[in-house]
């Protein structure tokens, strides 16, 4: 099984959802994921090696710290509300790659739901 994205709530439920073939449904895909009432707000990433997180760049609000996030952020910034993790964009303004077994389990280690030798890596390079 190959893992696009991979979604992380501030209490640290996961999800691995299906994004649609098509670059041009990415963010419509990412808003409705993360919750973001603009489909604009979607495209705020960090980069960090081999692994995108996406989340509602509005702001903090009313919306929970998410510690996953937040632990996983390159720059060590507070992180906001749900997120998705999503391998790098490698081309174009979004072709995402498939998220390694690397950053599938290192998302999962804080995460603490799901122990990452049980993550559906399969053929995931």
């Amino acid at each position: 099984m190959t893992i696009t994205a991979m979604s992380v709530t501030p209490a640290g439920a996961t999800d691995f959802p299906e994004l649609p073939p098509k670059r041009e449904d990415y963010l419509k895909a990412l808003s409705v994921l993360i919750g973001c009432s603009t489909v604009d707000g979607v495209p705020r990433s960090y980069p960090r090696d081999s692994l995108m997180m996406w989340f509602d760049p509005a702001g903090p609000g009313a919306l929970p710290l998410n510690p996953v996030a937040t632990s996983i952020a390159a720059n060590g910034r507070p992180i906001h509300g749900t997120v998705v993790f999503t391998g790098p964009c490698t081309a174009g303004e979004l072709d995402i790659t498939p998220l390694s077994p690397r950053c599938v389990a290192e998302i999962l280690g804080p995460a603490g739901g799901m122990n990452p030798s049980d993550a559906p890596v399969g053929d995931t390079p």
